[in-house]
């Protein structure tokens, strides 16, 4: 593989994993991927699951994307943000979940 500027690796894992799986990357959230078992978890229409197994090529730079992730929402939770939206029905069993690093964006917006 070639090597990819670092201004570019951003892109370069959307492109990726837009591959991986078309037309779902925007929705991911952190707790839909697995890395051990190199299983990603996509959920379709009618609360329909699927399992797509990720190419162990782009682990790496998947797992190098959450790491970014993780550093942003720290930063987020101690900017005092209050976490992603959730259904009224999970916030309300669990009013802490909003905050979970797992419930968080895969791919976040750059700015809120």
């Amino acid at each position: 593989m070639l090597p990819i500027p670092q201004n570019d690796l951003t892109r370069f894992n959307e492109v990726l994993l837009q591959r991986v799986v078309p037309g779902a990357f925007h929705s991911l959230l952190v707790q839909n991927f697995n890395f051990e078992d190199a299983i990603l978890t996509v959920h379709g229409k009618g609360d329909k699951d699927r399992a797509v197994p990720l190419p162990q090529r782009i682990i790496p730079k998947l797992k190098d994307r959450l790491k970014t992730v993780s550093a942003l929402h720290e930063k987020d939770l101690s900017a005092g943000y209050s976490g992603v939206f959730l259904k009224d029905s999970l916030e309300k069993k669990y009013p802490a979940a909003a905050k979970e690093f797992i419930r968080q964006w895969f791919f976040p917006q750059k700015n809120l």
